[in-house]
């Protein structure tokens, strides 16, 4: 697929997004704040989606790229931790080996 969660628009390598979360768990944010990324990235997708429901309807994208917008959005949207969202890792007692 051209355009992923993980790819950009020119297929290059995207992993940011998970990376952000990854090292917000790490640093100790509760784990609904660390997935804020996410949220961000489902938000800008969707308001791009717009434009393109917009240019779709007028015949200047094709059906198949709005497909694919809509996929990362959804994508993006979807990604979800188990759990209590308010939970957080006790970085602060890592270090002294409990």
């Amino acid at each position: 697929m051209k355009n992923s969660p993980f790819r950009t628009a020119q297929g290059g390598s995207q992993s940011s997004g998970m990376r952000d979360v990854l090292d917000g768990i790490l640093l100790g944010r509760r784990l609904g704040h660390a997935m804020d990324s996410f949220n961000a990235r489902w938000a800008a997708v969707s308001t791009q989606i717009a434009d393109a429901l917009r240019d779709f309807k007028s015949g200047q994208i094709s059906g198949a790229d709005l497909a694919r917008q809509w996929i990362v959005r959804d994508d993006a949207r979807n990604y979800t931790i188990l759990g209590d969202p308010a939970v957080k890792l006790r970085v602060d007692e890592m270090d002294k080996g409990y």
